[in-house]
């Protein structure tokens, strides 16, 4: 097996231990990591991934900078929740779309990114609304203001937002812990393929190098990002089945 931190440059992991971590302030561009969860390494480029100070999000970004490489080839770029349209970047497909319920935020990301949007709340997506990858992030179960009660029916909104045969990313989080096995049925009845990914571990903020070091040991073995307290779930299905 290759070098588990097979990174082109010798201090790389140096630089991960002793510097805070910010995209864009130094320049190693491209990390390779194995990630045992799938059984392989991949590699991240830092200036475009998201950060944060909480490990169990910084690991979410991970992952998802992973996953949506997969998004190349697909035509339509579907964000929901899209807030300042800071995902934008990671949307390999040929077009983005952004939605939000925050009109300054959907305007603000409009003009910072070039990306196109609509004001409107995941529970009230228009039927002709679609994306052939579709991400959902940090909103259902996770954000304040989204009210929980509704979980079940934005997921539903979720998939049915996504084209016949395409991918959605979504991650739920504890405030909507009693709906994780509706969610779960609803991805498995809906589309041919779901991984779901468990992790929440390290919830609190920390110092930018501790939440990074964190992140890359449950990047390593993801048994041990999972909580139960803080319980998440990041869920990834492909090739949507016939459906509304």
């Amino acid at each position: 097996m290759q070098d588990l931190y097979a990174v082109p440059h010798r201090y790389t992991f140096v630089l991960l231990l002793t510097t805070d971590y910010e995209p864009g302030n130094h320049p190693i561009r491209n990390h390779e990591f194995f990630d045992s969860n799938r059984g392989r390494a991949f590699a991240f480029d830092s200036i475009m991934m998201r950060q944060s100070r909480r490990a169990s999000k910084q690991l979410l970004w991970m992952w998802v900078e992973e996953l949506m490489r997969e998004s190349q080839g697909f035509k339509s770029g579907l964000d929901i929740a899209c807030g300042y349209m800071k995902n934008k970047p990671m949307f390999k497909t040929e077009n983005y779309f952004g939605l939000d319920a925050d009109e300054e935020r959907i305007e603000t990301g409009q003009a910072t990114t070039g990306g196109r949007g609509i004001v409107c709340k995941i529970e009230d997506i228009p039927p002709d609304i679609k994306g052939d990858f579709v991400v959902c992030l940090e909103t259902i179960g996770i954000n304040t203001r989204f009210d929980e009660g509704n979980a079940v029916i934005a997921y539903e909104k979720c998939v049915h937002a996504t084209n016949r045969g395409g991918s959605l990313l979504v991650n739920v989080g504890p405030r909507a812990r009693d709906y994780f096995g509706a969610i779960e049925k609803i991805a498995s009845d809906s589309f041919v393929e779901v991984e779901i990914r468990e992790y929440g571990r390290a919830s609190e903020k920390r110092h930018r190098t501790i939440a990074n070091l964190l992140s890359k040991l449950y990047l390593l073995f993801p048994f041990l990002a999972k909580s139960k307290t803080t319980p998440h779930l990041l869920i990834y299905c492909k090739n949507r089945r016939d459906g509304n």
